[in-house]
């Protein structure tokens, strides 16, 4: 849509939003859960762990106000990408570059506004009643 309209010469210009974490009530969109889907899927203990952490990520993001300011901001300069959290920004830039050096996908080691990637898997562990490879008295047996 961008590249169509620039070749246009309309006036009319095209933005992509990256907002990273946003105080919203986003999180709890489930509410609206469609009846001819049937019931909601059960909660899980791996679903409980990510969503505190989500809800904490989205309580202490952005504001509205702000994104909408960078967002104003975007429009009138015609700027495409709009990365108002630098650190999201980052993290697409290091995708790219494994992208670019033909590396498999990995997940990211840190997600901005979120605990380290090991601190939610031992997290999920301990909520199943597992404990994490290398920290069960097995371990530790000769």
């Amino acid at each position: 849509l961008y590249t169509t309209l620039q070749l246009t010469g309309l006036p009319i210009g095209v933005s992509v939003l990256c907002p990273g974490w946003v105080r919203t009530n986003i999180i709890d969109a489930d509410r609206n859960w469609p009846a001819e889907l049937g019931p909601r899927p059960p909660d899980d203990p791996t679903r409980d762990v990510y969503e505190r952490h989500v809800r904490r990520a989205i309580d202490e993001g952005s504001t509205p106000a702000y994104v909408a300011d960078a967002v104003a901001d975007a429009v009138a300069a015609g700027r495409f990408w709009v990365f108002p959290n630098q650190e999201f920004l980052d993290l697409v830039v290091d995708r790219w570059h494994s992208v670019a050096a033909r590396e498999d996908p990995v997940p990211a080691e840190h997600v901005p506004g979120m605990p380290p990637r090991e601190q939610i898997i031992a997290e999920v562990l301990a909520s199943l009643g597992l404990a994490p490879p290398g920290t069960s008295p097995a371990d530790d047996a000769p």
